[in-house]
């Protein structure tokens, strides 16, 4: 089982799935320094790995899809009477395919957490928001984050809490619409 789990981590799938995150990171990355050094503000590493992070247009159009095919893929597709029977009740069917989810799923997020960190490569290192964080402009999404948060990884940890927390109640919504209705098609409309 952890042979398999490790394959599935190192598959071509998410090399492509890295990849989309190190070039849309390396855009982010040059448009900081070029909001910087038109501004003339400092930046730092958290410029680039909270923005990756907490990007609406990678989050709506590249994240939120794949989770979802991973949601239809352990409902929908794995839905077994087989393994229903023998788990024994609906309850343990939903825990079953929220592991299987997560199985599947966290690869996703450790990538994208992990290519968050690896943008920062070359800024310059703190602990504290940058000046560039603290700027109000159209591209910048750090700028709410800074009044909530003291420190940015803070705000890195409680976005990828948020995250696991999401995708978590995403699934056991679809898992249990699934296991209500028993309509596939309800879920793929959903």
């Amino acid at each position: 089982m952890k042979r398999e789990n490790m394959e599935n981590m190192i598959s071509i799938k998410w090399i492509g799935v890295g990849a989309v995150f190190y070039f849309y990171g390396a855009m982010l990355k040059s448009e900081i320094i070029q909001t910087a050094h038109q501004q003339r503000l400092h930046f730092n590493n958290w410029d680039v790995s909270l923005r990756l992070l907490t990007d609406p247009y990678l989050i709506l159009y590249f994240v939120v899809p794949i989770a979802l095919l991973f949601f239809i893929k352990s409902i929908v597709i794995d839905f077994d009477y087989q393994i229903l029977i023998r788990l024994g009740s609906f309850k343990k069917w939903i825990y079953y395919s929220f592991k299987n989810f997560w199985r599947m799923a966290f690869p996703l997020l450790f990538l994208w957490g992990f290519m968050s960190l690896f943008m920062a490569i070359g800024f310059p290192h703190s602990w504290e928001w940058s000046e560039v964080s603290k700027i109000a402009s159209s591209t910048n999404t750090l700028d709410k984050l800074v009044y909530f948060f003291h420190k940015p990884i803070f705000a890195f940890i409680a976005q990828l809490l948020l995250l696991l927390f999401t995708f978590s109640l995403l699934h056991i919504a679809f898992a249990i619409i699934y296991v209500l209705t028993k309509k596939k098609n309800l879920i793929l409309f959903l």
